[in-house]
């Protein structure tokens, strides 16, 4: 899976990452004592494909699942404050992919989970898995 136009379609459609959008370098995301105060933030990274059997003889026709997971790290609630930073970033993240197809180059994105990776006083981790299906010939 090609991570850059990802990166670049949640770079114009996420507001609240402000830009913030990275490939990841762990499969964990960053230590928050790496991370500068500037969140939220949101890593990229393939995850598998999944590929159906061939459906044609002499020829190859399948089916490929793609499946690739965002890191959020996001302050963690304050409740003095009427938002909630890390959902307030999903519903926008989904609201950007959930349908996308990058131009027709890939079946409509959909979201397959999603849970905690790890919670501070400081900072809420979470990963988000999404998947894709493309039409493979040959």
């Amino acid at each position: 899976m090609r991570v850059i136009p990802l990166i670049a379609h949640l770079k114009a459609n996420v507001p609240l990452l402000n830009g913030r959008v990275e490939p990841t370098t762990s499969l964990m995301g960053p230590d928050y004592d790496e991370l500068d105060e500037d969140l939220p933030i949101c890593f990229v990274h393939a995850l598998e494909d999944e590929d159906k059997k061939n459906q044609t003889m002499g020829a190859v026709e399948q089916e490929e699942l793609t499946r690739f997971r965002l890191i959020y790290v996001a302050k963690n609630i304050d409740l003095d404050a009427e938002i909630d930073p890390m959902e307030d970033l999903r519903d926008q993240v989904k609201a950007a992919l959930l349908g996308w197809t990058n131009n027709g180059l890939h079946g409509p994105v959909e979201k397959v989970s999603g849970g905690v990776i790890e919670v501070s006083a400081q900072a809420v981790y979470w990963a988000d898995v999404f998947s894709f299906e493309n039409h493979l010939q040959g």
